[in-house]
């Protein structure tokens, strides 16, 4: 870890989640969102403005954010204090990452495919918003697969001893 300023770490001494990472968490947990800020919007007013971020949601995705969501809970109790379990769920965080990506990512494939017409292999249309979500959620896999600085960062996490 030598790589990394003082500042890149935090009060525990432990490597502080990167701009990217907390971006790649966000975009896991982007259905739930999308259901949720509608949702709080029409508390406020009557204003049905938002409905149309429910229409980019897919069910079938729920799943894979409620695995990032779990991500999401063991960063926020990243301390020395915290549950042994958080700090489990923590080292396999990468690991639950991958797997929560790659999910989305055969959803999305078999949307694009459902697309095709059955003899041909000709697409009936592209649509775009679906490609575009595949392009981003493969970038996904590929930036928790390879960045040094995530990979170091799930290894680490705040020792007692280290708080003081």
């Amino acid at each position: 870890m030598s790589q990394y300023t003082p500042d890149d770490f935090d009060k525990y001494l432990c490597l502080k989640p990167s701009i990217g990472l907390f971006l790649i968490l966000f975009l896991g947990v982007k259905d739930l969102l999308l259901v949720v800020i509608p949702t709080l919007a029409q508390f406020k007013s009557k204003s049905t403005a938002l409905d149309y971020l429910s229409e980019l949601v897919q069910p079938e995705m729920f799943l894979a954010d409620l695995a990032v969501l779990v991500v999401w809970m063991a960063l926020i109790n990243r301390r020395p204090e915290a549950k042994q379990y958080w700090r489990r769920i923590w080292s396999s965080g990468r690991a639950i990452l991958i797997g929560a990506f790659s999910f989305q990512a055969i959803v999305l494939a078999f949307e694009i495919l459902s697309d095709l017409e059955p003899k041909s292999f000709v697409l009936r249309r592209l649509d775009m918003p679906l490609v575009t979500t595949l392009a981003v959620v493969i970038g996904c896999v590929m930036a928790v697969l390879l960045s040094q600085r995530i990979k170091d960062t799930f290894k680490d996490w705040p020792d007692i001893k280290s708080s003081d």
